[in-house]
């Protein structure tokens, strides 16, 4: 029988273990938006500071449920108050991603698969919604979502099915030096899961 010395020695190592890999693997929340139910930030590693090729992870906290993996900078969604919505997206380790929407009335969630759409990285940006680097809500008709991705000489456009939960297809647009539409091409939703 070890004797309570020992006992507590044991038990004190492995809580120092546990907490180790905690904040070594797991890392701890960083805090740099809020407003009312709504938080994000970044989440820390102590395994960030020693691997060069490690990157940030944001998260999004609403209402005591947290997403991880969240694209873009504080904060970190799109309000979209004409339906009571909010729009962020989230990426898997792969940065395949998913277009969320919660209603905030109901607090329902909708997840739409996205494969790997760029859209979400610019949300957040302190451009104007059409500069270049941004990323918005081009507009909601008919169930159609309109979502934009504006880059520098030109914008894709992601038409998601609201009823279907699913990318009907992309619009892309491209732009010369002074701004004018100099091809257009529709491309299917198929692309984004190759």
């Amino acid at each position: 029988m070890p004797s309570k010395r020992k006992l507590s020695i044991v038990i004190a190592a492995g809580l120092l273990i546990i907490t180790g890999v905690w904040f070594i693997v797991l890392g701890w929340k960083t805090q740099t938006y809020a407003n009312g139910t709504i938080s994000g930030g970044r989440l820390v590693r102590a395994l960030s500071y020693f691997s060069a090729h490690s990157s940030e992870e944001c998260y999004l906290e609403i209402k005591g449920v947290t997403f991880r993996n969240v694209r873009g900078l504080a904060p970190y969604y799109l309000d979209i108050p004409e339906c009571h919505w909010i729009l962020f997206v989230t990426e898997n380790l792969r940065e395949r991603a998913t277009i969320n929407i919660l209603r905030r009335d109901t607090n329902e969630l909708t997840r739409i698969y996205a494969g790997t759409c760029s859209f979400g990285n610019h949300i957040g940006s302190k451009r104007q919604a059409g500069e270049a680097f941004t990323d918005y809500v081009g507009g909601i008709t008919n169930g159609m979502l309109f979502l934009v991705s504006r880059y520098l000489d030109g914008k894709n456009v992601y038409v998601i099915d609201l009823a279907k939960k699913r990318v009907e297809r992309i619009d892309r647009y491209d732009y010369n030096q002074d701004g004018k539409v100099i091809d257009q091409e529709t491309y299917p939703s198929s692309i984004l899961f190759q």
